[in-house]
């Protein structure tokens, strides 16, 4: 299935949003997702089913001062 994710497009096996972000190798403690521009708790993702050519926008906190 093909999503665009941060604005590429990836090309993944998995149908479920948690399987997604595993399958793209972010850290799941991390991040903040948004699914078509809405945002998904994270106690949601395995509920998440995604469709070809959704739009991810995966973000992440830096550190630094």
């Amino acid at each position: 299935m093909q999503l665009i994710v941060n604005g590429e497009f990836a090309d993944l096996g998995s149908d479920v949003l948690e399987d997604a972000v595993v399958e793209l190798g972010f850290d799941k403690t991390r991040i903040v997702i948004a699914v078509n521009s809405t945002f998904v708790p994270r106690s949601q993702w395995e509920h998440v089913s995604l469709k070809s050519d959704d739009r991810l926008e995966i973000l992440s906190a830096i550190e630094g001062g």
